[in-house]
């Protein structure tokens, strides 16, 4: 979000905050989950007010669903603009409503711009502070406070993760206070004593295979349950804290229960009421997804399950159908017998139409998704994404040298990519889209011309310090008076391509349409890919063949001749029609291509230039 539109929006919320317009805002009820639920829940006056405050223009062209969307992700950006004053007021507010206390006063702020909403409960006034605008406080608090990387730290996180903490695992640690040594069948462990100890935790240690993470992810699991414990916290009266954490640590970490179970345990423990129980039901359901268990090493359910979704071979074709094929015997039977499928195909067929409707019911935000494909061909670390992606049977995983790598089947690849770059009409370009286009559309640019292109056509005043701070900031080169592309060699951009760029004064002038770049690119890599797969290329080669070809379409350079050059270099044969096949799918991309030495313009857009 720009500096621009959060002050557009801090004006609104000003120019509304009066007492009428507040009290408009209490909900008849409490509800729980994330914004998108709660803006749900609004009548429509309450609906349109926060309206007023985001969009310019009248939405009512566009569906509800869309409307909550496009307000859920403004709502979104501008907290965390709002965090980053620090404000007293703010933090305060925040503070005592994590902290379940009886408010009178809170920042009027919070209201207007859907940060917080208010509810009435026995006459009193109460706030919610939703799901995800929670764990975004938590983080910015996380970044906020400096966590030393001290033991004592390290070994409390890790004992969330684990329980019993391995010492060969983590030789770099030692006991310190709090933590002592279990010695269990020749092996050594870290033990938390504030926590009673079970001997029964030791009976599925011989069949742990333990998930070894950064510690920023513990460190970041540890706030999940701080934040899950919190919430617990608030529904009990009278809670003695120093029993509170070791029964619940204990009951919802060491081993695999499901919902029901660890509600009926915190009932019978606490005596809760039905309204209470219901209340835990979503507080636990809400996060069950997250709790790594002890008897498993540190994994959860749908990493356990992922696992299992393991290919014993990489099929001969990069199809969903072949992947489901490939993959082990028990998985199978359980994937068609077991939940009731009758064909593998019958497999592929529902879960391309079940992506189909999560990506054209923005499921998935784009972050999301490029996150899904920059996994490819890399080791599973667990991520959160990857792993649901895994789940739902889009991707696989394949045991490569003791290590597990993600494959993602070209037709679900092809899909996301389709959805992943054809941006929206209404989605405006952030100032580093800008720069950042401009520099990929021309290769290298002078720093100076950069200026003056965006100050003349995008309305962007920036010094050429500034300049220089964002292009670092979002990956580029800076080489004495020019921006680079990262892989753009200084050798080559000087001799083919910065002395014919002043052979044609005009620039390109870009705008959201030339967002499809991505999608131009990514589609001819994923063809290429799939063409050629028959021919077992290493995938490092086939990435630097197609990158190859970009760069020769880019300078407008011959690639035929670097194309022969390339397999018969690498010994790779190729049948002509093959060969031909390739050529054909890059004549259909390759006009389309920006061109650094046009300045940006594709070689279509160029020949329309000289016939003007």
């Amino acid at each position: 979000m720009s500096d621009s539109e959060f002050e557009k929006i801090q004006q609104r919320i000003l120019k509304v905050a009066n007492s009428s317009t507040l009290e408009k805002l209490i909900l008849n009820k409490k509800v729980n989950g994330s914004i998108a639920d709660i803006l749900k829940s609004l009548d429509e006056e309450q609906f349109n007010v926060l309206k007023s405050i985001y969009f310019d223009n009248d939405t009512k062209n566009k569906s509800l669903n869309k409307q909550i969307d496009m307000l859920d992700k403004k709502i979104k950006a501008t907290f965390v603009k709002i965090l980053e004053f620090d404000d007293p007021s703010i933090n305060g507010s925040l503070d005592s409503i994590m902290s379940f206390e009886d408010n009178t006063v809170i920042d009027s702020v919070l209201l207007l711009g859907g940060f917080v909403y208010a509810y009435k409960d026995d006459n009193k006034i109460k706030y919610i502070l939703p799901f995800d605008l929670d764990i975004i406080y938590l983080d910015n608090l996380r970044e906020s406070i400096t966590i030393t990387e001290d033991d004592n730290t390290k070994l409390m996180a890790l004992f969330l993760n684990f329980g019993l903490v391995p010492k060969d695992l983590f030789k770099e640690l030692n006991p310190t206070s709090g933590f002592s040594i279990k010695k269990i069948n020749d092996r050594e462990y870290f033990w938390y004593d504030s926590v009673p100890y079970d001997n029964s935790y030791e009976e599925f240690l011989d069949d742990i295979n333990y998930v070894k993470r950064t510690f920023e992810s513990y460190n970041s699991y540890t706030f999940i349950l701080s934040n899950l414990f919190t919430d617990i916290l608030g529904l009990l009266d009278n809670v003695d804290i120093d029993s509170f954490y070791p029964f619940a640590i204990t009951t919802l970490l060491a081993r695999e229960k499901g919902v029901n179970e660890i509600i009926n345990e915190f009932v019978s423990k606490y005596n809760l009421n039905k309204d209470k129980k219901e209340e835990l039901s979503i507080i636990i359901g809400e996060r069950y997804d997250y709790i790594r268990f002890w008897e498993k090493g540190g994994m959860n359910n749908r990493e356990e399950f992922a696992l299992k979704l393991l290919i014993v071979k990489k099929p001969k074709d990069k199809t969903l159908l072949s992947y489901l094929k490939c993959l082990n015997e028990d998985i199978s039977n359980y994937l068609l017998k077991d939940l009731n499928f009758k064909t593998m195909e019958k497999i592929r067929e529902l879960s391309l139409r079940y992506l189909k409707l999560d990506l054209e019911n923005e499921e998935y935000d784009m972050e999301y998704l490029k996150n899904i494909l920059n996994h490819e061909n890399m080791e599973y670390d667990y991520d959160p994404s990857i792993t649901e992606f895994i789940c739902c049977k889009y991707c696989f995983l394949y045991k490569e040298k003791n290590k597990y790598k993600v494959l993602i089947p070209n037709d679900v690849k092809e899909m996301i990519m389709d959805y992943v770059y054809k941006y929206p009409k209404d989605e405006t370009l952030t100032d580093d889209d800008y720069v950042n286009l401009y520099v990929l559309y021309n290769g290298v640019i002078e720093r100076q011309k950069l200026k003056e292109l965006l100050k003349d056509n995008h309305n962007l005043d920036y010094t050429l310090k500034e300049m220089d701070d964002t292009i670092e900031q979002v990956g580029l080169k800076i080489v004495g008076d020019f921006y680079y592309i990262p892989f753009l060699q200084e050798d080559l951009a000087e001799a083919k391509v910065i002395p014919y760029k002043k052979f044609l004064n005009k620039y390109k002038v870009l705008s959201n349409d030339d967002l499809k770049y991505f999608t131009i690119i990514d589609s001819l890599s994923l063809k290429i890919d799939t063409l050629l797969d028959k021919l077992k290329i290493k995938d490092y080669l086939l990435k630097e063949l197609e990158a190859s070809i970009i760069i020769l379409i880019s300078i407008n350079e011959p690639y035929i001749p670097f194309l022969r050059y390339f397999f018969k270099s690498n010994k790779i044969k190729i049948k002509e029609s093959l060969f031909k096949e390739l050529l054909s799918i890059i004549d259909i991309y390759k006009d389309d291509i920006p061109v650094w030495i046009y300045n940006g313009y594709s070689m279509r857009e160029f020949s329309k230039l000289k016939q003007l």
